[in-house]
């Protein structure tokens, strides 16, 4: 986007994400976190940075109100369903007592979510139509992923 940053690392094997000072930026000890020093706002979850940035920096992410929408759907769908349900087999795995059972669970519906995911991509490759801020948020997901 072009914007001017630096990057201030926490360690959470430190509790850093517990500081005061962290916790007045990220009141629910998030990472990651922005912090804009020109207007002093700051925005913690990752969906919520992507929208600020794309409002700041007007790129990747509409100016019509309709197509705007259209990438906020994508976004919170990456959010709350795309990103989770693509986590699940990760947490499934790592945990050795879960059963086999719950593991063809977990992958089948992964295997379902990608499915969706790219038969909604369309023509132009991406879910709401353009290169956006929430193809930025599917992109991490979906690219460690075997299709």
């Amino acid at each position: 986007m072009g914007l001017a940053y630096n990057v201030y690392p926490i360690n959470i094997g430190k509790d850093e994400q517990f500081a005061p000072d962290f916790l007045k930026i990220s009141p629910s000890n998030k990472i990651p976190v922005v912090v804009d020093m020109e207007s002093g706002i700051s925005v913690f979850e990752s969906g919520a940075i992507l929208i600020y940035l794309g409002e700041k920096s007007r790129q990747f992410y509409r100016k019509d109100l309709a197509k705007r929408m259209k990438v906020n759907e994508t976004l919170m769908w990456q959010m709350g369903g795309f990103g989770p349900s693509l986590a699940a087999p990760m947490l499934s795995f790592s945990q050795s007592r879960q059963s086999a059972l719950c593991r063809t669970d977990v992958r089948q519906g992964s295997a379902t979510t990608l499915r969706r995911a790219r038969h909604s991509l369309g023509k132009s490759g991406f879910r709401d139509g353009d290169y956006s801020i929430a193809a930025i948020a599917i992109f991490p997901w979906a690219a460690r992923h075997q299709w």
